[in-house]
């Protein structure tokens, strides 16, 4: 996008900002709840999951992704037609998102809109060149973003412009399913089989296709090639351990393993959605977790089980992303793989149950996690009840 492009482009933005924030101060709002993102996962997801089962006031939800019919709950009415959204969001006494999304304006008096943001940051928020001055002005569009802990308060400030009395400290609505763990018939029901011990590995993505080939490292996957893949496997089965590959959703497919291997499985979002299970339900159940930069390990910490970490790209995920902490190693309570042997010896001390981080992850789960109590949810919904009573 050249210089004026993107200066008529933010022209047209700003005006059509301008012109939602006049008529939000107009339109009399309802005691409705509206969550509104494109995608319907993470904090959102789980979040309108719990408020559904509790409210009695109308609650819509929009997205352009299709949904499934048994992901559908009863008492939330959804929709994908712009214009209605335009009308419920300026109708609605709430308004709750998870990402930057289109459409932004400034909140009304008695109206609250929420930013729930999707994970525990280790990566630069919003570091696109395009949106950096955008960022600087994020807390005009919202009354509150959601956090997990004092640690992330500066972090939020700097991201989204906000002041501290912007920021909750309430904790992240998806964490609460950690504490709800898939029974062992649940794994056998998803994986036709049982295994001793399961990993988790949650990568970061590194390439999308879908951020218009933004690519934030050259590697594709860290540690794992066609010629280790076999010995890796094989020694999985050997000590009946999987390890579960999810990719990040945004990450572009990777047809290295693509059901060639019996004990290393790549979990796709349609398996689960078949299968009626929730990802975090799946990862409250696993025995350990594999990641990188991935704000999934600062969940998992609440858990307190193994982490490794797969850093090879570091230096160049910091050059071309950035980190929100300037030494992000002292933040990573895990062992550090850099080959298909540190993996084989990390599925051997989880085997032997052989744990070298504990009080490693106590100081950095201590840093990032306040609550730790599967609530969060609940904490969440105290604070809308406040001004749907208003």
């Amino acid at each position: 996008m050249s210089k004026l492009t993107y200066a008529i482009y933010e022209r047209i933005i700003n005006l059509l900002q301008e012109i939602m924030s006049n008529l939000n101060t107009k339109m009399k709002k309802e005691n409705r709840i509206l969550f509104y993102n494109y995608e319907l996962r993470d904090n959102s997801k789980y979040m309108l999951k719990y408020i559904s089962e509790r409210e009695k006031n109308q609650i819509i939800c929009y997205t352009n992704k299709k949904i499934l019919e048994n992901e559908k709950l009863k008492n939330v009415k959804y929709i994908s037609n712009v214009f209605k959204l335009f009308y419920y969001l300026l109708t609605s006494k709430i308004i709750i998102q998870s990402f930057d999304l289109r459409f932004k304006f400034k909140p009304g008096l008695n109206q609250m809109i929420i930013q729930l943001w999707h994970g525990s940051p280790l990566k630069t928020i919003g570091n696109d060149s395009t949106f950096k001055e955008y960022g600087k002005q994020r807390a005009r569009y919202f009354t509150h973003v959601i956090c997990a802990s004092d640690f992330f308060k500066n972090i939020y400030v700097e991201a989204f412009g906000c002041y501290d009395s912007q920021i909750k400290i309430l904790g992240n609505p998806r964490n609460d399913l950690l504490f709800e763990p898939l029974e062992p018939q649940e794994i056998n029901n998803l994986f036709n089989t049982s295994f001793d011990k399961v990993i988790m590995w949650m990568p970061t993505y590194r390439q999308s296709k879908i951020l218009h080939g933004i690519e934030d490292s050259m590697l594709e996957i860290p540690i794992i090639d066609k010629e280790n893949l076999p010995e890796i496997n094989e020694y999985l089965t050997m000590k009946n351990v999987v390890i579960v590959l999810k990719l990040h959703p945004l990450q572009n497919d990777i047809k290295l393993i693509d059901g060639q291997y019996s004990n290393i499985i790549i979990l796709k979002d349609e398996l689960l959605k078949e299968k009626g299970y929730e990802l975090y339900n799946l990862l409250g159940y696993s025995h350990a977790l594999i990641t990188d930069y991935s704000s999934v390990y600062f969940d998992y910490l609440l858990l307190d089980r193994p982490i490794a970490f797969t850093i090879q790209d570091i230096t160049e995920y910091n050059d071309n992303r950035g980190f929100t902490v300037n030494n992000p190693k002292e933040l990573m309570p895990g062992v550090k793989l850099q080959n298909a042997q540190d993996l084989i010896k990390f599925i051997d001390s989880l085997v032997l149950q052989e744990d070298f981080f504990i009080n490693d992850r106590a100081r950095v789960n201590d840093l990032v996690n306040l609550y730790r109590d599967g609530k969060n949810s609940e904490r969440v919904y105290k604070e809308l009840e406040k001004i749907l009573k208003s």
